[in-house]
């Protein structure tokens, strides 16, 4: 509740939503209330959207715990990512660990940045399930 609450008190507008890791949805899924009835995904997550990625660090410390992880919570219609070009693509059929197979090397670049367009959109618990 404090963490969804965050954007709402600095005025944040738009579609907010979740994001964990796996971590989090087990334990969410297993979460019940004092009756024992299990709350479900959408009531853990307070009827807010909730997405789930393994990008999501599952391994912080704070003080003696470990292993703890992040909740992410925010507008993500304000999180910027600019591609500064198309992908880069470089072949390279000389290179010694494979031209002698038959084969090329294939490098590929691409330039990007994210940012944030307000940094209130955002919140953040790091130590939430070990």
């Amino acid at each position: 509740a404090d963490l969804d609450a965050l954007p709402d008190i600095a005025n944040v507008n738009g579609a907010t939503a979740f994001l964990t890791n796996m971590k989090v949805k087990k334990v969410a899924n297993k979460a019940k209330d004092t009756v024992g009835a299990y709350y479900g995904l959408d009531r853990f997550f307070a009827g807010e959207k909730y997405a789930f990625s393994n990008q999501v660090p599952s391994n912080l410390t704070k003080g003696t715990g470990t292993n703890l992880s992040a909740i992410l919570y925010g507008a993500w219609a304000d999180l910027l990512i600019a591609y500064w070009s198309g992908v880069d693509i470089l072949v390279n059929p000389y290179h010694p660990d494979v031209a002698s197979k038959g084969g090329v090397l294939i490098h590929s670049f691409l330039d990007a940045d994210i940012a944030v367009r307000h940094v209130e959109s955002f919140a953040a618990i790091k130590d939430a399930i070990a």
